[in-house]
């Protein structure tokens, strides 16, 4: 396999795993409500990593993501603003062709 086949691998599998990124429903207790939410924070901070970690193998800020995050986190304004942040700071890099290799 060449480098870039096994890149195309990961991004069809980061789009797989960006396509499962939902916010389960339980109704049985607070533990296990809390459980949930707290992985699926997780799961969209891996996304998210990964993402960044994608677009620097790949040279290009065109495969990052954007991830919208239930407005239900406590945690969701932080993330998107620091979402934007980070992207918005990739996406500069590439564009202005100043990323040293």
């Amino acid at each position: 396999m060449d480098e870039n086949s096994t890149l195309e691998n990961c991004f069809s599998m980061l789009d797989n795993l960006t396509k499962t990124l939902n916010h389960p429903k339980v109704k049985n207790s607070t533990k296990a409500k809390v459980l949930m939410r707290a992985m699926y924070g997780v799961k969209v901070v891996t996304l998210f990593v990964c993402s960044i970690f994608m677009a620097a193998f790949s040279g290009s800020a065109k495969k990052l993501r954007d991830f919208q995050v239930l407005e239900i986190c406590l945690w969701a304004e932080a993330f998107i603003e620091l979402q934007f942040f980070v992207n918005r700071g990739i996406r500069n890099t590439f564009s202005s062709g100043s990323v040293q290799y």
